[in-house]
């Protein structure tokens, strides 16, 4: 196979990974499709809450132990993992069919627990993005990643109108939908594996370099005493600290964007669904050229003046929702995503694998998933809830964009500290 065909094809098996797995987010997470699933199966508002609050949690376990997993398997048999946890999470998610459909309301909510906690632990969020590194280096990282705002917007649009379209299943469409996706994802990774497999030659791509040191590390695996030791002394760094809690901070303002916006749009004046829809739309249409051109971003500013930004971003969103007199002025504001989310999330998965150890890297990858995902927006999914019944929507996102603020200037402090330290000001001289 010629060299550019090589990479072209392995562009387009990547950039179908991330359209089948933000499609499988749409059917797989207990938000949206599935809310209104367990509202028609006669489920109260707790009941779901507490399914919605496991399901969060449980990849902050279920992610980094998988990423660990295959940081411990030799290369060739990586991909065979992510194949696998792709399709265990959709056929757990298929136990909770005949259980909705068969079982009394009170057996039904547990059965549901269950299946939809172990789907979500088994979190591939972080492993993807470490993949795509893998095989491409920074090569078309921007291109493939657009994708996944792709496919999040079709899967919405596909699985309403499937659901209209066949009534005799309605939301339970979401089962064999999440079957077919998990099932189209595991064959993408198959493909991908046997081109990672195929020789490239010197030069082609940043990531011949990277899966070669790789490969001599794989060959001299290390034990799992001296695994610990590096993992916790990675976990020690000031600066690993300082870099997760960032990524915390912007976890914290999406999973309240995510969680509550609606909740404030419908008190507003011209609230209705379709203003809604139309803010998801806004909120994908400026993913896609952020996605795009992310890398270039990534590389011109640098890790710490991005994280500001979207976090100064994330501030003028919030607040900007907090005094909004009318729900279709949120559509501008909504724009901003692209800062807040696409660039932020691709400059966090470049630097978390340029601060990793090299044997460590999908772990630290699905660490930072869990941070952003798990412990950020759970948070602010659980707290934000009882802030709002207390004080309100509107005071919730006051409080929240002031938050974001105060965490926007972490990072300013901290380039400003670091480059007086480098010009001697501490110690009082500078360098020559």
């Amino acid at each position: 196979m010629p060299d550019s065909s090589l990479v072209r094809s392995k562009v387009r098996y990547l950039a179908a990974l991330h359209f089948f797995t933000s499609l499988a987010k749409v059917v797989q997470r207990p938000q949206g499709f599935i809310v209104v699933l367990l509202q028609h199966a006669g489920f109260s508002k707790e009941a779901i809450g507490i399914i919605a609050a496991c399901s969060l949690v449980s990849p902050i376990a279920g992610g980094p132990l998988l990423g660990l997993w295959v940081d411990r398997t030799p290369q060739p048999l990586r991909h065979r993992i992510y194949a696998m946890a792709v399709l265990v999470r959709a056929g757990v998610q298929l136990a909770a069919w005949p259980a909705l459909l068969y079982l009394p309301t009170s057996s039904a909510f547990w059965c549901c627990l269950i299946a939809w906690t172990l789907s979500s632990a088994w979190n591939t969020g972080g492993l993807l993005g470490e993949m795509c590194l893998d095989s491409l280096g920074t090569h078309a990282f921007g291109k493939v990643r657009l994708w996944g705002g792709i496919g999040f917007a079709v899967g919405s649009l596909l699985t309403g109108l499937l659901a209209e379209a066949i009534p005799s299943l309605g939301a339970f469409i979401i089962f064999p939908e999440s079957a077919v996706v998990g099932i189209l994802t595991a064959l993408a990774v198959c493909r991908l594996s046997r081109l990672n497999q195929e020789r490239e030659p010197v030069g082609l791509s940043l990531a011949e370099g990277d899966s070669g040191r790789a490969e001599m590390k794989q060959e001299s695996t290390d034990s799992s005493e001296s695994t610990l030791v590096e993992m916790r002394r990675f976990l020690c760094s000031g600066d690993v600290i300082f870099f997760f809690m960032l990524v915390w901070a912007l976890g914290v303002g999406e999973g309240v964007m995510q969680s509550y916006t609606y909740v404030r749009l419908e008190l507003l004046p011209y609230g209705s669904t379709t203003v809604m829809g139309l803010s998801a739309v806004c909120m994908i249409v400026s993913e896609v050229p952020f996605f795009y051109y992310s890398g270039p971003i990534a590389a011109r500013l640098g890790t710490m003046p991005i994280i500001a930004l979207a976090l100064l971003c994330m501030f003028l969103r919030q607040a900007w929702i907090a005094v909004l007199w009318d729900a279709r002025w949120v559509l501008p504001g909504e724009l901003l995503h692209g800062v807040t989310y696409s660039v932020a999330n691709a400059v966090i998965v470049l630097h978390s694998r340029e601060i990793a150890p090299e044997n460590l890297r999908n772990w630290v990858q699905s660490l930072q998933t869990v941070i952003f995902t798990g412990a950020g927006q759970g948070l602010a999914a659980w707290l934000g809830g009882f802030i709002m019944r207390k004080k309100g929507v509107s005071f919730l996102f006051f409080s929240s964009a002031w938050f974001a603020l105060l965490a926007a200037t972490a990072p300013v402090i901290n380039l400003v500290l670091k480059s007086c330290w480098r010009r001697g000001r501490f110690s009082g001289h500078s360098e020559a």
